[in-house]
This record gives structure tokens, sequence and C-alpha cells, in this order.
């Protein structure tokens, strides 16, 4: 840990939080310029060779929720960091005033997700009260619930999937008939719709729910395990690099056939709606154990690359929420209204992905080398502190 203006910073959650907001923006980049399809379903749009389906399979395997995994994990962990850090200070209802700082994040997760539909920070503002209710209880109970939330979504996709054919239409029986019937909007009657089909222009209710269930389950279970990892210290660094390399070669070990069975299963089927809901069952499973991989190299990594690129990625790091809104500003200014019909492939998208990593890790750095606090950092923290006395944390 390093000194910050009297305040201790551990230096390794600033630099795996870099790494994962950077991360992040290779499967959302997807999302600002391709149809929503191409995000799920990769054969339905990006890939015009094998440069574009070369990237398919290194983001599927290396990217896809893993980076979401590991700001999901730190998201949890900061939970925690943030409660100890109000009782060290002998601040008045830390638990509270954690509450209250997370409407502030549901405030600004809806207006960003007004602008793009992908927006992660309402999930995370409306799965910290859970957090706040469970991180005080045993921890290896905290892992069990964590590892469990994490793969609900693998028991309950074979049930959705039977809910299409297989074209990807609705089957409008039992509970799907019921919801139908219920419903009084068009999207009740869609299949699996513009997320998985290119030409589609609505989301269907029932994969929707399912979308829901997957991302609440992923997000609050990788949150848990993130608890788990900061109790027992291991998010800290603290450890020798042998423990974290052990850590990192399992995890890889393990998560890296899983994943990549998926992409296969996917590619050797056509994407066919058939599988849409459970080829990804394999993923799922990977995720856990890639996420833990990475936070055992990258906690290497934190300590072993020259200290002035690590010093840039951890102020990208402080700077996480500041870098995640302006990835989705940039991105709406660039391709919606400058070059509103401009169409990438996944591989030209990529050079872009560059350019913004580029720009982020200079005015990361640049910017706390003057101030403090990143400025959406800044305006997150002084309404925390609206009605208190002094605030530094």
């Amino acid at each position: 840990m390093e000194q910050n203006q009297n305040i201790d910073r551990i230096t390794n959650l600033d630099f795996i939080r870099g790494i994962a907001v950077l991360g992040i923006l290779v499967m959302n980049a997807i999302t600002f310029v391709l149809p929503k399809s191409a995000y799920y379903n990769p054969s339905s749009a990006g890939t015009n060779n094998i440069l574009d389906w070369i990237f398919v399979a290194l983001s599927q395997i290396f990217v896809a929720e893993k980076m979401m995994g590991l700001f999901s994990l730190l998201f949890g962990a900061s939970i925690v960091l943030f409660i100890e850090s109000q009782k060290r200070r002998d601040r008045r209802h830390p638990h509270t005033r954690s509450i209250w700082r997370n409407v502030i994040l549901l405030i600004v997760g809806s207006i960003h997700a007004s602008i793009w539909f992908g927006d992660v920070l309402i999930v995370y503002a409306l799965c910290a009260p859970v957090v706040l209710l469970l991180y005080r209880m045993n921890k290896y109970f905290i892992l069990i619930l964590g590892v469990f939330f994490i793969h609900y979504p693998v028991i309950f996709s074979p049930l959705f999937q039977g809910f299409f054919d297989s074209q990807g239409n609705l089957i409008m029986t039992g509970m799907v008939k019921d919801i139908v019937m219920s419903s009084q909007s068009e999207a009740s009657k869609i299949g699996l719709g513009e997320i998985w089909f290119a030409n589609k222009t609505m989301t269907g209710e029932v994969f929707g729910i399912f979308i829901l269930i997957d991302a609440f389950g992923r997000a609050l279970g990788m949150m848990l395990i993130g608890v788990f990892l900061y109790r027992s210290n291991i998010l800290k660094g603290i450890y020798s690099n042998s423990f974290y390399k052990k850590i990192a070669i399992a995890g890889f070990t393990i998560g890296i056939p899983l994943a990549t069975y998926s992409l296969i299963w996917g590619i050797t089927e056509n994407y066919s709606p058939s599988i849409a809901l459970i080829y990804s069952n394999p993923h799922r499973i990977a995720n856990l154990p890639l996420v833990l991989g990475y936070v055992g190299l990258l906690t290497i990594l934190n300590t072993k690359l020259p200290l002035q690129f690590v010093t840039r990625i951890r102020a990208v790091g402080k700077m996480a929420l500041t870098n995640y809104l302006t990835q989705t500003l940039i991105s709406t200014v660039i391709f919606t209204i400058i070059f509103s019909n401009l169409i990438l492939s996944r591989s030209e998208l990529m050079l872009y992905v560059v350019v913004i990593w580029t720009l982020q890790i200079c005015w990361s750095k640049y910017w706390l080398d003057h101030f403090q606090y990143g400025p959406f950092e800044w305006i997150w923290r002084k309404l925390t502190y609206l009605n208190a006395k002094g605030g530094n944390t």
C-alpha cells in the first residue's frame, strides 16, 4: 500500500480496476457500432473475415464477462472498504451513508442508461443493499452464496431455451402463453428478437427476462466473491507471488478450456437459435475461474511491471467511474452524432478501442497529477457527504 494524502490506498485494487475498465470497452464497443445481436451472436454482424473471427475468439475467451466480472468483484470489495473507512473515522451511520452513496449511483446509472442501453451501474446500485446485508456473515457462507448466484443462470437457461423453437420464435404454451396473455406489450410476443438477429428491432420480453436474471446473478455473485477475497486479504496483494501464481495457473487452466468449448459449440452450430441460451453455459462456468486467474496474474504484474506503466494503469483505476462514463459519452458522440451511418468490422473497431485506451491512460495520470479525484468521482463524493462535515475517505 502507498500513502495518498494521509490515506492508505490499496494500489493492487487500483491496478486491477484500471485493467478492468479498459478491458470492458472491448466488448462494450461492439454495442456502440454494431447491432445488439453482435454481442450475443457474433455471427450476426461484424464478422467479415478471418481477422474478425480471431478477435471474436480472443474476446470471447479472455474478455467477455471477465473484465466485467473483475469490475463487479472490486465493487463488492469497495462496499466493505467504504464501511471500514467510515468506521475508522468514527463517522455516524456508515451503512446509511453507503445506501445513500448507491442511491446516487442509481441516479447516475439511470441517466447513463438513457444514453446507452448497456449500463451496469443500475445493477450494481440495486445489488449493493444485498451485499450490505450479507457482508458480515461467515466469509465462507458468502463465498458459497457468490458461487451460487454466478451459476444459477446455468440452471435456468435450459428452461428458458425450451420457450423458443429452432427459429427463435416463442412457443406459445404454458408459462410463455401466460406471460403473453397477461402483457399488453408487443415485446411479449417476440422471440429472441434483436438480441440474436441483426434484422430485428425489438427485444423479446421472455429473452429479456433471462438476460436480467443472468446480469443480476453474475453481478451479485461476483460482488460477494469480492467481499470474500477482500476479507481474506487476497485482494490487498499482501501474499507471496507464488500464492498468486497458483491462483492464476489454476484459474486459467480451468477457465480457458471451458470458455473455448463454449466458443466452439456456438461456431459449429452456426449460432443456431436452438442453442441461444445454453451454448454459453460452459462460458458461464468458466467466468469465475478466469476472473480469479486475472486477480492472481494482475496482482503479480502490479509489482513486477515498470512503475511508470503501473502508475498510469492505477490512475485509470482511480478514475474508473469517470473513464467508464466517458467511454460511453465519447462513443455516443462519435458513432451516433458525428458518424451515425458508420459501419465497422470487429477488427476495425479494435483500432478505435486502442485509441480510447491511449487517451484514458494519458489523461487519467495527468488529471490526478493536478487533482485528488476524477471529475465524476469528485461529484459522487460531494453528493455522498452532502450533509456531512469534512468527508475525507
